[in-house]
Order: structure tokens, then C-alpha cells, then sequence
């Protein structure tokens, strides 16, 4: 979760960067099937970043993303932390993000590990 952003636990001198899951994505998807008739809806643990869901204003959220002091991706890196993280590394995290939210990666049974 953003300890710092969303509860004031700590601050970007002491967190580089929180992984935060959006649990509200996964039971959005329980709740869906719920009301569409399924009695026993999937139980839902792990979707990819790929996976979204719209809010009210329609903001979309990712099921799990960097997240630190309200703000997402590699700008989630603390300005404390950044300095100390090689640009080669920022640039490689900020790809494979962009890689995670297109889809890329995620294995199927066709795909070679």
C-alpha cells in the first residue's frame, strides 16, 4: 500500500518506493460476476497489471502498481532514493511497467518459461 501517500505511516525519506495492490479491482471483478448471475463467483488473487477498472470519475486504476506519496510509476521513487538508483536501472523499471500494463510477459501454456 502508499504508507505515505494514503496513511501518513512514514515518508519518502524512509520508503523508496511501496508496491501497492488495489484490492478494490480484484472484488469489482467478484461483485461483476455476482450481479450478472453467478452464485459462485471466482475467487480472484492475482491479476496483472494489464487488468484495470474505471472509477466514478472515471480515473482507471491498475490492479498493482509503484505507488508512493499519491504518485505512481517510476515518479513514485522517493527523491531520496532516486539519486542513489542508476538511470540504466530507473529506465529498465519504467519499461518493464510499460511492458506489464500492455500485457507483455504474462506466460500462457504455449509460452516457452
Amino acid at each position: 500500500m502508499d504508507t505515505v501517500g494514503e496513511y501518513g505511516w512514514s515518508s519518502t525519506d524512509t520508503v523508496a518506493v511501496s508496491f501497492d495492490t488495489r484490492w478494490e479491482v480484484l472484488f469489482e471483478r467478484i461483485v461483476q460476476a455476482y450481479l450478472a448471475g453467478d452464485q459462485n463467483p471466482e475467487t480472484i488473487l492475482y491479476l496483472g497489471m494489464s487488468d484495470t477498472m474505471t472509477l466514478a470519475d472515471g480515473t482507471e486504476e491498475y490492479t498493482v502498481d509503484l505507488m508512493n506519496d499519491g504518485k505512481v510509476g517510476i515518479e513514485a521513487i522517493s527523491p531520496k532514493a532516486l539519486p542513489l538508483i542508476s538511470q540504466e536501472i530507473v529506465d529498465l523499471v519504467d519499461q518493464r511497467r510499460s511492458q506489464m500494463i500492455d500485457g507483455y510477459g504474462i506466460r500462457s501454456s504455449s509460452t516457452p518459461s
